[in-house]
């Protein structure tokens, strides 16, 4: 992927966008300081302006973000874009402060490697592309708002409206009625 599309917004999102998407035909990766996303449809794009490109990938990006972690706060384009050739677009900037507490386990054992599983943002992405009820919920999830209770609700009634009720408790068991 040559076509980056520069990320600003909270350290810990950026690097949990860059663990969810660390592979696949939409990338978030970090260079030096900062933050890229990288996909096949940036390079790929004909007629569309980048911006509108990168600003739709975005949307569902934050929206895995959201899927994944719901105190998760949706980032944003800078603004720049560079194939070798950089633009640099003057955005409104937002200051805060946020903390996180991780904890990490390491097993030592029979020097047998452990196995890792594949980042999970694609496989949201591809389901996306094959289910429009889900492309339809990462869009709302994405948007740059606080998501509150009108967009909870939202999503309820699209699964709820959209998603048979046996397919709901086939996979929520008698929790969901």
């Amino acid at each position: 992927m040559t076509v980056r599309a520069w990320l600003a917004g909270d350290e810990f999102d950026l690097q949990d966008l860059a663990t969810y998407f660390a592979a696949g035909h939409v990338v978030v990766a970090k260079e030096g300081d900062e933050y890229y996303l990288g996909a096949t449809a940036l390079d790929e794009r004909t007629d569309e302006p980048i911006q509108q490109v990168a600003a739709r990938l975005l949307t569902q990006v934050n929206g895995v973000g959201r899927v994944m972690d719901f105190g998760f706060r949706p980032v944003q384009l800078t603004g720049r874009y560079n194939d070798g050739d950089a633009v640099i677009v003057v955005v409104d900037a937002h200051f805060g402060a946020r903390g996180r507490l991780t904890a990490s386990a390491v097993v030592v054992g029979d020097e047998q490697a452990t196995p890792t599983s594949p980042p999970p943002g694609p496989m949201y992405l591809e389901s996306a592309t094959r289910v429009g009820e889900i492309a339809e919920v990462l869009a709302l999830m994405g948007q740059p708002v606080r998501f509150g209770w009108v967009e909870m609700y939202k999503v309820f009634e699209i699964i709820e409206e959209r998603v048979p009720k046996a397919v709901r408790q086939s996979r929520l068991g008698n929790h969901y009625r």
